[in-house]
């Protein structure tokens, strides 16, 4: 599901998924996934993918998803994503 809003090679851009409700924060623009840069250290994006929290204790901006993936899913997307190349 990644591909809906990070696009078909996962390189982000502009948020495509148009207004946000009256009121929601709103992320302008969706992060690369390619190399999972936006992660310094797998540990953090693994707590990410498994508690929804940024490194800094905070909920990415809609529209992502807040996703709970168990340890090894976790673990499983991370190893993907630090290796994928578009």
């Amino acid at each position: 599901m990644c591909a809906d809003c990070h696009g078909e090679k996962l390189t982000g851009g502009p948020n495509q998924m148009g207004h946000p409700p009256p009121g929601v924060p709103w992320a302008l623009s969706i992060p690369s996934l390619v190399g999972l840069a936006l992660f310094s250290n797998d540990a953090d994006a693994i707590t990410f993918l498994e508690t929804g929290l940024t490194p800094g204790g905070q909920h990415a901006l809609p529209p992502m998803p807040q996703y709970r993936f168990n340890t090894d899913d976790a673990h499983a997307i991370v190893a993907y994503l630090r290796t994928y190349k578009p």
